[in-house]
């Protein structure tokens, strides 16, 4: 991460917390929603950041899942694990998973793909978060962004 030294998802605001079983594999700062069987499943439909769906993967030292100095991610979570999430308000400044290939400056909007992952704005869906950093990752990667 360009400078950073972040070892929490919720870098500032107090969003909501709360833990949830997984319905996938799920890895730190993705973007989750609840599916019909109330686990949680990569957001399948990028819009739903707008109807209130929108949560993030967070992480839990105590059991080995975390996020080390570098910005990269420890461990993910299992199927059927419990899951902490966080439900950022407009203004908190979170970690999101940037979708590798992606090449973001500081100040660009990013929307949340069908992944579940972010990407720069192209326009398809409105912008969920603005980047707080630029970041040109090889692989998937955290970002600091700000929530719209």
């Amino acid at each position: 991460m360009a400078g950073a030294d972040h070892r929490t998802v919720n870098v500032s605001g107090i969003p909501v917390k709360k833990e949830y079983l997984s319905a996938a594999i799920m890895t730190i700062g993705l973007t989750v929603q609840l599916n019909s069987s109330g686990k949680l499943a990569a957001s399948n439909v990028a819009s739903a950041i707008y109807s209130g769906g929108e949560l993030i993967v967070g992480e839990a030292p105590e059991r080995g899942k975390g996020i080390y100095s570098s910005g990269t991610i420890e461990n993910t979570y299992a199927v059927d694990e419990q899951v902490p999430t966080i439900a950022p308000y407009r203004g908190c400044e979170v970690l999101v998973l940037l979708t590798s290939g992606q090449y973001i400056t500081r100040g660009g909007l990013l929307e949340v793909a069908a992944t579940g992952k972010c990407i720069a704005h192209a326009g398809s869906f409105l912008p969920a978060y603005r980047a707080l950093e630029t970041l040109a990752p090889r692989q998937d990667a955290l970002i600091l962004a700000q929530r719209l």
